[in-house]
């Protein structure tokens, strides 16, 4: 099955970057709808009365200003596996019943960081730090 969302909303910080460009190429019909504060609208669109399931349909093309390599947040009970999280996107396209993840985050919408260049920075320099010798 193919993935095509019904809207593209487009964070303005994340215009220029080659995947966002990309990913408009990709779905070149699809309506965008440019957003100036996301924060702003991220809480806005969690009062819609359908978030989730409108979340599924809809794609966030945003920069990440955060990490990207995360540690595996683990449990005090258990021995943590030690692995390290990429995290380029959030959320499926798949809307299970049974997901706790969806209402985990706070975010119902499909992300994409556009931003790589930044992603393979940070991922260079993890590697770089845990090169065996």
């Amino acid at each position: 099955m193919n993935y095509a969302p019904k809207t593209i909303y487009l964070d303005d910080r994340a215009r220029e970057y080659p995947l966002t460009k990309t990913i408009r190429k990709r779905f070149p019909t699809v309506p965008v709808q440019i957003v100036k504060d996301s924060k702003s609208f991220i809480k806005e669109f969690n009062k819609r009365k359908n978030a989730i399931s409108e979340g599924k349909r809809s794609l966030f093309l945003t920069i990440n200003k955060g990490k990207f390599i995360k540690k595996c947040p683990g449990t005090k009970q258990y021995l943590c596996c030690g692995y390290q999280i990429l995290h380029q996107a959030s959320q499926c396209t798949l809307d299970c019943s049974y997901c706790i993840l969806q209402s985990y985050f706070n975010n119902p919408l499909i992300t994409i960081f556009t931003n790589l260049d930044d992603l393979f920075h940070a991922l260079d320099k993890t590697l770089d730090k845990n090169k065996k010798r």
